[in-house]
Parts: structure tokens; C-alpha cells; sequence
């Protein structure tokens, strides 16, 4: 499933984590096996989109799935010739920090990086393809336990933002 990132311009984000749940719980769908979430290394900020993104994702996977997430940095092959790799590989250490993946790194996400080559996402795709099945992931969990999409973990998330987005349009 190539999915939409949420903060879409045209798109309310629940209808997105609408959407993602119905292909997740469509059995004409392969189970799933893992999840890989790509950030480019040339990006200098984490922006509130990326932060979002990642909430999501913790929220939509749940602790017992970081195993099966796959952290991906990419645009290595677009550095400029004559730029020190230092730089961008001081980010993605920052990216490895606790307050942004370290968390889920630290209960087993892997990090990689794509190089811009056929042979990186092939070893990409094959970290997910080797591991045994995946667990279903939180949100599915909570669905079959009769909960509500917008009472789920990703749901509360999604309403929380919505709110600090409202606050902050009331303020200004």
C-alpha cells in the first residue's frame, strides 16, 4: 500500500486513516509485512507534517509492531559532488535521537538507507521480506475489539491535532 501522508491539502486526514484501514482490513490484500517509512536525508528540518506523520505511525502500528518498520533515508544519490557526507549523516544520527525514531528503534525498527540504485531497495524490501509473519498492526487490534476508528490511538491523534490546528488558527 503506497499511502497518503496525513496534512494532505486536499484530503481531511481521517478520511486518510479511513482509507489506509479499509486496504488493511480488504482480505483480497496480502497480509502485510512491514512498514517502510521514507524520509529524504537532504530535508534539513523535521517538519509539523513529518512529526504528524510519525505520530501516526506509532499510533497506527503500536509497540508491538516496530519490529516489522522500516526506517528509510533517501536522496543520498542527490548530495552534491564535493559536499562533506558528515553533514547528512550527522542528520540522520539526529533522526536516530529518542525524541524522533530512537523510541521505536529502540524496540526493533531498523534504519537503511535507499542510494538511488536497484540494489538498495532490494535490500530494503528484503529486511521486511525476511522477517516471519508480522503481528496485525494496533489499530487493527482495536477495530476487532469493537472500537471506533476516531476512538482508536490513531483517531485520538488525529482529533488531538485537529484541535491544536484550531487553537492556533483561533490565536492568530
Amino acid at each position: 500500500i503506497d499511502s497518503p501522508g496525513f496534512d494532505d491539502t486536499t484530503r481531511p486526514d481521517m478520511e486518510i486513516l479511513a482509507s489506509i484501514v479499509s486496504c488493511l482490513q480488504d482480505p483480497s490484500y496480502p497480509p502485510l509485512v512491514g512498514i517502510i517509512y521514507m524520509h529524504r536525508i537532504t530535508d534539513k528540518k523535521l517538519t509539523g507534517a513529518s512529526r504528524m506523520n510519525l505520530d501516526m505511525l506509532r499510533a497506527l502500528c503500536g509497540e508491538h509492531y516496530f519490529q516489522n518498520v522500516v526506517f528509510v533515508t533517501s536522496m543520498w544519490d542527490t548530495i552534491p559532488a564535493g559536499r562533506s557526507l558528515r553533514e547528512y549523516e550527522s542528520r540522520e544520527a539526529e533522526l536516530m535521537t529518542t525524541e524522533i525514531w530512537g523510541d521505536m528503534i529502540d524496540k526493533g525498527a531498523t534504519v537503511m538507507r535507499y542510494k538511488g540504485e536497484q540494489r538498495s531497495g532490494i535490500d530494503i524490501v528484503n529486511v521486511l521480506c525476511n522477517k516471519h509473519q508480522a503481528p496485525p498492526l494496533g489499530i487493527v487490534l482495536e477495530l476487532k475489539r469493537g472500537v471506533e476508528l476516531e476512538n482508536t490511538t490513531a483517531g485520538r491523534v488525529l482529533t488531538a491535532e485537529l484541535r491544536r490546528r484550531e487553537e492556533k488558527r483561533r490565536r492568530e
